[in-house]
């Protein structure tokens, strides 16, 4: 579990704090061009610690989020599924069915 005080959970918590601020500009950019990554292109086991660092982050910040009434459970369930999902399907072109929640 990441430590709730790390510079990392920090820096995610504020950019997912700002979903609401974001969401009123999602009909001009669209939410299929939120990404994540790092530049682990020759260490993929980095890769694979990255992404579960990430996952708790964002399911932390998530459900902070819900806690607080500012998102709903069903809205944060289709934001995961985008940024961890169907975003990185789509880009990568990997032919999986979408995830609808």
């Amino acid at each position: 579990m990441i430590h709730p005080r790390s510079p990392v959970f920090n820096r995610l918590l504020d950019r997912i704090a700002q979903m609401p601020v974001v969401d009123c500009h999602e009909h001009l950019r669209g939410p299929e061009h939120d990404l994540f990554g790092g530049d682990y292109f020759l260490s993929p086991e980095h890769s694979v610690a990255h992404l579960m660092l990430a996952r708790e982050v964002i399911a932390a910040a998530l459900a902070d989020l819900i806690e607080s009434g500012w998102l709903e459970e069903e809205e944060t369930i289709g934001i995961a599924a985008g940024w961890l999902y169907n975003n990185p399907n789509r880009f990568y072109r990997l032919g999986l069915p979408e995830f609808v929640p």
